[in-house]
């Protein structure tokens, strides 16, 4: 681009001007000149991601702000989306009023994130005081940037304000800052968990999925993403029991019946794939109970987490330890992972509480072509993402309303919960064919016989 920029320039004596419009970012521009090699071995094979708080100043004065490229594990796109039109975000904020809120709100809530970034200083003995100053500078710097050019790196999404903060805060040297938040909070829940779990086990047949189904919305109330549950959190005044009362059914998105019947009906589902969002007691009294019933009905099932830490969002890491403590008390999942593989826990390739199923770990993608049921919990996975994701196979989507202008824009209310259930669509197109046109590509690039335009 500085290159075709100095050339017009030059030759049209400064009376033309090259403006880019941005066409996938700087990636699509590398990717024409990248050659795809099959015979690379699969663990080789790497992704790239745009990185904008590791360039050495903040453009103000361009078009699209200038970033770099951070080399990532290899990631492809989620083989289950019904549609390649598939876009993950609900709200692309092309809206003026929008854009100014949510900037505002990321804003006004930036000195929450530096008191957590404080605490973790404290807990590892880090006595840099400047690094949680020096990460609200340049984060409010990028705000300030967005405000004048909303698009300047990119289409403007929640999505894209979540990466930048977090980027940003790995960028300032802090690495999971709401660690020890998730520690006492697995803590309580473990100690909790087994007598949950007797509860469940002496519930009639017919009541016990309903009710898993309300303690996954009640676990999802433990977000300290969400501004006003963190207040709640940080005053001790949110416990699984009050958070039970909290969470009220949608009118409008839920309908827990229709999977119900589903459920009970031939033929029986064989997989699942679970992207669980928050540590504590959204995981361990939420998703775990609920995935130790599918596994007692046969179900194998396939628990996603972040690869990297992302506010109080379980990793992969921690789920490891979490499966592996619970695996000791309790026989069913100790079966299901220890001896039949039944229970799989698998990393995402993402440290977003977004979910962008566009670019999924291979390895993890390749686990789900099978499925045959995908369950998305949490508001930034369901809501701010993937709120109209269409699936080839049936899915759940789970989540609470946690702020009040997401829900007003959906049509509902503060704290109601949801229970999306969609049938698969059928005859839209399956991975076999998905990967056909994938590799009719790749010969494409091998051949040379294409043309790229932006």
């Amino acid at each position: 681009m500085n290159s075709l920029s100095f050339g017009i320039r030059f030759w049209s004596k400064g009376t033309i001007k090259a403006l880019f419009l941005r066409h996938e970012g700087y990636l699509g521009a590398l990717g024409a000149f990248l050659k795809h090699h099959g015979n690379i071995q699969e663990q080789d094979l790497i992704g790239f991601s745009e990185n904008f708080t590791k360039a050495e100043r903040i453009n103000t004065t361009a078009i699209n702000a200038v970033g770099l490229i951070d080399i990532v594990p290899k990631l492809t796109y989620f083989p289950l989306i019904s549609s390649d039109e598939y876009h993950p975000d609900t709200f692309d904020l092309t809206d003026p009023e929008l854009q100014k809120y949510w900037i505002d709100t990321f804003d006004k809530n930036l000195h929450k994130m530096v008191d957590m970034a404080l605490s973790w200083q404290k807990t590892h003995y880090v006595t840099n005081t400047e690094n949680p100053k020096s990460f609200e500078d340049i984060y409010r710097k990028h705000l300030q940037v967005l405000r004048r050019e909303p698009n300047a790196y990119g289409p403007l999404s929640v999505r894209s304000l979540l990466i930048l903060r977090e980027q940003c805060l790995h960028e300032m040297g802090f690495g999971d800052i709401f660690e020890h938040v998730k520690q006492e909070e697995k803590e309580s829940a473990l100690e909790t968990l087994p007598g949950l779990l007797k509860k469940i086990d002496a519930l009639p047949e017919y009541e016990k999925l309903g009710v898993l189904i309300d303690n996954v919305l009640a676990g999802n109330m433990f977000d300290w993403g969400a501004n006003e549950v963190h207040n709640m959190l940080q005053k001790g005044e949110l416990n699984f029991d009050s958070a039970k009362t909290k969470v009220k059914k949608s009118e409008k998105y839920f309908n827990l019946n229709e999977f119900r019947e589903r459920f009970n009906s031939e033929p029986k589902y064989k997989r699942a794939v679970i992207f669980v969002d928050n540590s504590g007691a959204d995981i361990v009294l939420g998703i775990i109970p609920f995935a130790r019933y599918l596994l007692s009905c046969q179900i194998e099932v396939i628990l996603a987490a972040n690869s990297q830490p992302c506010v109080n969002d379980v990793t992969y890491k921690d789920l490891l330890d979490i499966i592996e403590r619970v695996a000791a008390l309790d026989s069913t999942i100790n079966n299901a992972y220890n001896q039949s593989g039944r229970l799989m826990i698998s990393e995402t390739g993402s440290g977003s509480p977004c979910l962008d199923l566009r670019n999924i770990n291979y390895e993890l993608a390749e686990a789900c072509e099978s499925a045959d049921l995908v369950i998305i919990e949490g508001m930034g996975r369901a809501m701010h993402t993937n709120f109209h994701a269409k699936f080839l196979c049936d899915s759940l989507k789970l989540a609470v309303f946690k702020n009040a202008n997401v829900a007003k824009s959906l049509g509902g209310n503060m704290y109601d919960g949801i229970c999306i259930f969609d049938r698969g669509e059928k005859g839209t197109g399956s991975i076999r064919t998905r990967s056909k046109r994938s590799n009719t590509f790749n010969e494409i690039l091998e051949t040379g016989r294409f043309s790229f335009s932006c």
